[in-house]
């Protein structure tokens, strides 16, 4: 049983891996010029979200205002 949660529970992390390594590789190949900016608008997007949970404790909110913080 714990084998089947920890490859549920890894799919997306190895996913999330997988999207940020696409980026910083599609951005390399495209201007030559490595560029690791994208871990800090994630854990930019992170905090804001944890900080809006923690005052509003509403999920829906804090992934829709990360997510729209992040894509800014």
């Amino acid at each position: 049983m714990l084998i089947l949660q920890s490859i549920i529970l890894g799919i997306p992390q190895g996913a999330l891996y997988g999207l940020m390594a696409f980026g910083i590789a599609l951005i390399f190949k495209s201007v030559g010029v490595m560029n690791f900016s994208h871990g800090h608008a994630g854990m930019i997007a992170t905090f804001f979200a944890f900080t809006v949970y923690s005052i509003t404790n509403n999920l829906f909110i804090s992934i829709l205002s990360a997510l729209i913080l992040g894509f800014y």
